[in-house]
């Protein structure tokens, strides 16, 4: 494994500013004029950059905005993904995902986030080629660029006594953050309640344009439990209240992420590795009940990392470069530790939603319908992101990033 990991000669030396510098790139004067450097451009199979040429693997801290507008920069476009989400925009219920970190959940969240923001560029709007290489029904009709995004990160807040206050201060703050962004003035939602700030600005934008149109992204949503000693009470409360007025069609759409491994991330495997229906799951501090769980749902088993043909399809996009000579699948199986993609997909995945709890403390009636998803990439494994990432630097020999064993 070493031997396969082993840096191939450096041609590519690192500029003051940190980034790559790869001979003959649009740093150097002989690509300044190129026309083509304007637009982001099909490569090769799933692999898209600006320019048209993979000239450097992106760095750990580019979200999807980041890449989509670095020269050079390849973005693995997770098409199929992103229309299964937009099958379940408006449906009346948070979602929620998880994937360890290294994977790449943060970047899908960005991707996600750019697609339905209601805030972008007409003229330099990095979905127009990525869905025009393969027209895609299901974002026409549901259409994109449609929402105001609200995008909080719980991970940000730090250690104390009292959470309830705590949240408050970080969600108003982020609040008015938001409507600084989109113009629309104003002081933020006149109360003291996390989650009441955030229905509240829904209420607003609902009334203004008469359709849900807030669409909220809670990152590391579940770390509150483990900073705070009200934590689990805390949160509870946010999400009950956000799970009622998701189902009360006040937002557009809700989606928690989280990184802990509460059970229900990896597959059981039999004894030829094949994942197994999982028949448990740990106890959990957070109570979630309308909020459905794409963790082990097919539909979004390659959301997050990167599959085989992805792989192979970077590998063909970097293969103008220097490099080892090896091919890049291989490195990368040799470098994981088990050898082998993941599948998170459970084959025997159930919808286990309940009703959502009203303020008054009653269950409704009934749970919204599921809409019809695509799991036709429910087996296709896939590979931590961060690994693939340095085993392409190691392969093609960029400055190594920091990270650690998978």
């Amino acid at each position: 494994m070493a031997a396969l990991l082993t840096l191939a000669t450096n041609d590519f030396e690192p500029t003051d500013d940190d980034d790559y510098y790869v001979p003959g790139s649009p740093q150097s004067s002989t690509s300044d004029s190129d026309a083509t450097l304007d637009f982001l451009l099909h490569v090769h199979g799933a692999v898209f950059a600006r320019g048209g040429r993979v000239l450097r693997p992106p760095r750990e801290d580019e979200d999807f905005d980041d890449i989509v507008n670095q020269i050079g920069v390849p973005l693995i476009f997770k098409r199929h993904a992103l229309e299964q989400f937009a099958r379940l925009v408006g449906c009346g219920f948070p979602l929620l995902l998880r994937r360890p970190e290294g994977w790449g959940l943060d970047l899908f969240v960005s991707m996600l986030s750019a697609a339905f923001d209601e805030d972008y560029n007409d003229a330099n709007d990095p979905f127009v080629p990525l869905v025009l290489d393969q027209p895609s029904a299901i974002l026409s009709e549901r259409g994109l660029h449609a929402f105001f995004i609200l995008e909080l990160d719980f991970k940000q807040i730090a250690h104390g006594s009292d959470l309830a206050t705590t949240l408050s201060h970080f969600v108003l703050a982020r609040c008015r953050t938001m409507l600084e962004r989109y113009e629309f003035g104003g002081c933020g939602p006149p109360t003291d309640s996390a989650s009441e700030a955030i229905v509240l600005l829904a209420l607003f934008l609902k009334n203004m344009y008469h359709i849900p149109s807030l669409f909220l992204v809670v990152k590391n949503f579940d770390s509150l439990i483990y900073n705070f000693n009200d934590g689990p009470a805390v949160l509870n409360a946010f999400v009950r209240h956000i799970e009622f007025e998701c189902y009360a069609q006040s937002f557009a759409g809700v989606l928690f992420t989280s990184s802990v491994d509460n059970g229900t991330i990896f597959s059981p495997l039999d004894h030829l590795g094949n994942p197994k229906p999982l028949r448990s799951r740990l106890h959990s501090s957070v109570e979630l009940r309308s909020t459905l769980d794409l963790t082990r749902h097919p539909a979004f088993q390659t959301a997050v990392g990167f599959t085989e043909q992805d792989v192979n399809d970077l590998d063909d996009a970097f293969k103008h470069l220097p490099s080892n000579g090896t091919s890049l699948i291989d490195m990368v199986k040799a470098a994981r530790r088990s050898g082998r993609s993941c599948v998170f997909a459970d084959p025997a995945w159930v919808d286990k939603r309940l009703p959502p709890i009203d303020p008054s403390g009653f269950s409704e009636a009934k749970v919204l319908p599921l809409p019809e998803l695509d799991c036709s990439e429910g087996g296709d494994g896939v590979f931590p992101a961060t690994l693939v990432w340095t085993v392409v630097e190691a392969k093609y020999g960029f400055p190594r990033r920091d990270t650690f064993s998978f």
